[in-house]
C-alpha cells in the first residue's frame, strides 16, 4: 500500500524535526557528567577540590590587598 510514498515521506519528515535530536543531546548531558565523575578517583577529587579552595582563597586575598593598597593611595593623594 504505497510503500514508496510513506518511506519518503518519513524520510522528509526526520530532516525536518530537529527535535529527537536536541532530545538525545539532552539525554547524553547526564551520561557525561558521570563518566567525569567515575574517572577520578576520591583521593584526586580531593586534591581538586583542595586546590581550587585555596586559589579561590589566595583571589579574594589578593582583591583584599590591592583594594586597601589602593585606598591608602588615593588616601595619600588627596591629603587624608
Amino acid at each position: 500500500m504505497g510503500g514508496k510514498g510513506s518511506k519518503i515521506k518519513l524520510s522528509t519528515e526526520r530532516k525536518r524535526g530537529s527535535a529527537p535530536s536536541d532530545n538525545n543531546t539532552m539525554a547524553n548531558l547526564p551520561n557525561l557528567r558521570r563518566l567525569f565523575v567515575e574517572a577520578r578517583s576520591e583521593a584526586e577529587e580531593n586534591e581538586y577540590s583542595r586546590t581550587a579552595f585555596y586559589n579561590l582563597v589566595l583571589f579574594i586575598s589578593s582583591v583584599a590587598v590591592f583594594s586597601l593598597t589602593a585606598q591608602r593611595i588615593s588616601g595619600a593623594k588627596s591629603g587624608k
